[in-house]
């Protein structure tokens, strides 16, 4: 059998992720311990831990290989900043050997003032496989108990940086707008500002595309 028999181990790849996504249930976000605005969001910390013993419990391994990067030097508030863009392909084996095994590719967005903006793109590009793969939800999402009369009285105001970004999305170049919608589409993200505010990667990631945006023109006015 190449699959999996009630009470036995998967025995391939499709069903070790299922076996995988029905044990490991939701992860909830949680806030980050820093000062200033504070975003609920799922750390890469709390998503490998919930999945790792998951994989070693159904023998998936999954190796990347990174099929594009690219690092753009840029300046924020008068220093030197980096971002880096990677496409990952990750080959995820399951417990049929070498060849038993699929591909998965995201894209991750790092950015950092030192030398950890890589890093930084290769942990949201696993983090974004791992959600998705996955289907990872938070419990707390769920969505039963809201009404849209309810929700309508519920007068929102985004924060004051949420709101700066979201307003910088729409004086984007047209190529930049295209990478915008390019990563929304593959990583499962709406572009407005309560996603932004929801997922602190996101609204990064968005900053980082509208600064990369913002330095463009300025270094050819400067030529």
């Amino acid at each position: 059998m190449t699959g999996q028999m009630n009470g036995s181990m998967p025995q391939n790849v499709i069903s070790a992720l299922a076996a995988v996504q029905r044990d490991i249930g939701g992860i909830e976000k949680s806030k980050g311990k820093g000062g200033g605005l504070q975003y609920a969001f799922r750390g890469i910390d709390a998503v490998s831990a919930a999945a790792q013993p998951l994989f070693g419990k159904y023998g998936i391994v999954i190796s990347p290989e990174v099929e594009n990067h690219v690092l753009d030097e840029i300046t924020v508030n008068g220093k030197p900043w980096v971002d880096a863009t990677l496409t990952v392909a990750w080959s995820v084996y399951g417990p049929g050997g070498v060849d038993d095994k699929i591909v998965a590719r995201t894209i991750g967005m790092g950015r950092d003032n030192s030398d950890k903006a890589y890093p930084k793109a290769l942990t949201q590009a696993y983090k974004n496989l791992i959600l998705r793969l996955l289907t990872i939800g938070d419990p707390q999402d769920e969505t039963d108990g809201h009404t849209h009369e309810r929700d309508a009285t519920y007068d929102w105001e985004p924060p004051v940086r949420v709101a700066k970004a979201y307003e910088a999305l729409k004086g984007l170049s047209e190529e930049s707008k295209a990478k915008v919608k390019e990563l929304s589409v593959s990583d499962g993200k709406k572009i407005n500002a309560r996603a932004m505010a929801d997922d602190e990667a996101w609204l990064i990631t968005l900053e980082a595309i509208i600064a990369a945006d913002v330095q463009e023109p300025e270094q050819l006015a400067a030529v």
